[in-house]
């Protein structure tokens, strides 16, 4: 039945590009996820670069796309209209956006709600992703036929524009006064960028519609231990909401703190002063990604060839276990009591980290 209706409302003839002069990219909730889409926006606007291109991102992970020079203008609006719909203000919204007479949306979600939604904005073209004919408004569907990493999934919706891709690397761009504002922080710690500080992200793995406390590794503790009597400085990363975090994790002399003391564009920053990112998967492991510091990145229930930062000097270790990962489009075994990630140990990870940095000592 999808197959049918895919098909009655699908485009035959390929989208040109050529006359595409203003478009609509649309991707929301997640502050990984939007990291993820950065790549995509940066080749967009090398495929069109006289093209009006605008980006409707939710509020919670407008951050990553502030101060970005590939777009020309960002619409912030309410995740929770479309997690929990408000029907007035999804229905103002979608007078704004017919108004603007879009020529292509863009969109970086499967939800068929969503879908719906956009293709009801009246734009020319509604290109996304189909997995499994969930996508049957879209009218240019790229279907997903094996299983990639995020970031080349995405990649992938531009190609039925006949752009060229432009590398994998995420996007996030730091004003003057945020550079300026991590310099004052960094300095303040007295730590020198000369291979032996180590970042720790303990928090995370939450965004508006999902929290998901499996990703979260248990043994940051033990392992900030073995990193201090190793002789390694030790700087936290994470938002205001893993203050909580913090409170189980050592202090004191060589430990520094930055959880809820800056935006993410600062944090970026400071990230690219540390030796290596130990993380988990979440948006901080994500930005750590974009800030180009190397990460040792650890998995549980989720895919690692999905999610585990790209780039030949990054590792992973995830849960050797038969039912790892088994997170599937936003769901997983949400009645399992096994701590899959918490199988790897504290002695692993520094085993791993004393590999990637071998003249740290």
């Amino acid at each position: 039945m999808k197959k049918t209706i895919s098909n009655i409302f699908r485009y035959r003839t390929p989208v040109d590009k050529g006359r595409l002069n203003k478009v609509l990219f649309v991707k929301l909730f997640a502050i990984g996820d939007c990291l993820n889409a950065t790549p995509t926006l940066r080749a967009l606007r090398k495929g069109l670069p006289n093209a009006h291109i605008d980006v409707l991102v939710g509020r919670w992970s407008a951050a990553v796309f502030r101060n970005n020079p590939y777009l020309n203008k960002l619409i912030e609006v309410d995740d929770n209209w479309f997690r929990r719909p408000n029907v007035l203000a999804l229905f103002k919204l979608m007078r704004k956006i017919r108004h603007e007479k879009y020529d292509a949306v863009l969109l970086f979600h499967r939800a068929p709600k969503l879908i719906t939604f956009f293709r009801l904005c009246g734009a020319g073209s509604l290109i996304g992703l189909d997995l499994e004919n969930d996508g049957y408004c879209l009218t240019h569907p790229v279907e997903e036929k094996e299983v990639k990493h995020e970031i080349e999934i995405y990649n992938t919706i531009i190609t039925a524009l006949g752009i060229n891709l432009d590398g994998t690397e995420m996007d996030i761009f730091p004003t003057e006064n945020e550079y300026k504002q991590a310099e004052t922080l960094w300095n303040a710690t007295g730590f020198n960028s000369n291979g032996n500080v180590i970042g720790i992200t303990p928090g995370g793995a939450y965004n508006p519609g999902e929290t998901m406390p499996q990703r979260i590794w248990s043994h940051y503790s033990e392992l900030v231990t073995l990193l201090i009597n190793d002789g390694f400085k030790i700087v936290y990363f994470g938002g205001s909401s893993d203050i909580k975090a913090l409170q189980e994790l050592p202090k004191g002399n060589g430990v520094e703190s930055f959880i809820g003391k800056c935006n993410l564009a600062v944090s970026a920053e400071l990230m690219k002063r540390c030796s290596l990112i130990i993380t988990h998967d979440s948006g901080p492991m994500h930005l750590a990604s974009a800030s180009g510091v190397q990460i040792l990145s650890i998995f549980g229930p989720t895919d690692p060839g999905r999610k585990a930062p790209l780039g030949a000097n990054n590792r992973y270790l995830s849960a050797d276990l038969e039912c790892a990962p088994c997170y599937h489009r936003g769901n997983w075994r949400k009645d399992c009591t096994l701590d899959c990630i918490g199988t790897i140990t504290a002695e692993q990870v520094m085993t791993v980290i004393l590999e990637m940095l071998p003249n740290s000592q």
